[in-house]
């Protein structure tokens, strides 16, 4: 049978301790990362701990965090005017305060790490069951697990025994690395996304990104400059900065990240994250955010500077800076992350699918949710792109 231990701080929780089943790939659950999200409270939200064990064993962990949101920000125009229609009815209809098995963080990462897998069906009968009387205590009537891909869904669709919904997410970006340098990944793309890549890169001058370790002619020639570097407490202020543009910009944000947040993560994740700039004199026009775990780096955030972004096709440059970065570090997949589509994309990336698993306590709800589900959360489904060679010769 599996006990659970709930604890309502992770600095409750010794670091060595909740990190012993954390693989690398899993950094976004690493007691690290978790620290400065709620460190940071970001989205004034509440967190909450659960330490599974089978026996004296830890076989499982999850972080937990309760935030108001409307629900409407995942919907189409349809949905949105449906939502508008039931909320005649119900004036609260999906605009509700969540309890979320995940973070206050959108980066299509999740926050439940179940490391017997012989035992994820007790495991998530006993998350479901905690959820359900957290959110009892909280009187929060949505739950939430989010966001898992299609190698997790066999044994995420668990939850749905336990009467959750599975509902699509917005589609999450990887590129599989499998070049020797980024020569050769120009090479296999087809003429006409190779020649959107040179036509930027011209901006600069180049033929292919050139990446500077350290800042040191930053306040030299006007020529523009990729210059990568370890994120620190002195990077986050400017970093937030070229932040906030991005979303005040955006179309959907389920939350806004703070300077807290970036001050802490900065400074807590000192070896396992950088930031990629683009600088052109003393100005930066943009900045990436980039972690490596294992085999895989992530391009977690991007912060620019709006008014110069065409001046040097900054974002385009940048991602293409980081193919480059993937590929000579060695990395076996690049995961580029929601949103922006187009531009990832066009640079090889492929969308995979995305699922958060949605109950309410309330019947009528849950009846209404059921029946307009394809409605109220439709699919975004991602036009395949022909970028490479190989795709289009079938070697």
């Amino acid at each position: 049978m599996i006990r659970v231990a709930r604890l309502r701080s992770i600095l409750e929780i010794d670091g060595t301790v909740w990190d012993a089943i954390v693989p690398d790939s899993a950094f976004f659950h690493s007691h690290r990362f978790i620290r400065s999200v709620e460190e940071a409270r970001v989205q004034e939200a509440d967190f909450w701990y659960l330490l599974f064990y089978d026996g004296q064993r830890l076989v499982g962990s999850a972080a937990l965090s309760a935030f108001r949101i409307s629900l409407d920000l995942f919907t189409g125009k349809t949905g949105q005017a449906l939502i508008g229609f039931l909320r005649r009815m119900a004036p609260g209809f999906l605009k509700v305060p969540i309890l979320f098995c995940g973070l206050p963080v959108s980066i299509g990462k999740h926050n439940l790490l179940i490391a017997d897998q012989a035992l994820s069906r007790d495991i998530l009968c006993a998350l479901h069951q905690e959820m359900v009387d957290i959110s009892r205590a909280e009187n929060i009537s949505f739950l939430c697990v989010k966001e898992f891909d299609e190698d997790l869904r066999p044994m995420m669709d668990g939850l749905v025994d336990e009467g959750f919904l599975r509902l699509p997410s917005i589609p999450y970006v990887s590129l599989p690395i499998r070049w020797p340098n980024f020569p050769a990944y120009l090479n296999e793309l087809r003429h006409g996304y190779r020649r959107q890549i040179m036509r930027s890169l011209k901006k600069l001058g180049w033929t292919e990104p050139l990446i500077d370790l350290g800042r040191s002619g930053r306040g030299g020639s006007a020529s523009p400059r990729i210059v990568l570097e370890p994120a620190n407490a002195e990077s986050a202020e400017e970093f937030y900065d070229l932040y906030k543009e991005v979303m005040t910009r955006a179309t959907v944000k389920l939350e806004i990240l703070n300077r807290e947040f970036f001050r802490r993560f900065f400074v807590l994740s000192t070896g396992d994250s950088e930031i990629l700039s683009l600088i052109a004199g003393h100005e930066v026009l943009g900045e990436a955010l980039l972690v490596q775990h294992g085999p895989t780096m992530t391009f977690l955030l991007v912060g620019l500077r709006y008014e110069r972004l065409a001046t040097y096709d900054v974002y385009f440059n940048l991602l293409a800076a980081i193919v480059k970065l993937a590929i000579e570090r060695g990395c076996r997949r690049l995961d580029l992350g929601q949103t922006s589509y187009y531009a990832k994309q066009r640079l090889g990336g492929e969308g995979g699918k995305i699922y958060f698993y949605l109950r309410s306590r309330k019947r009528t709800v849950r009846a209404l949710t059921w029946a307009f589900q394809r409605a109220l959360f439709p699919e975004l489904a991602l036009r395949r792109q022909r970028v490479f060679k190989v795709r289009e010769t079938g070697r």
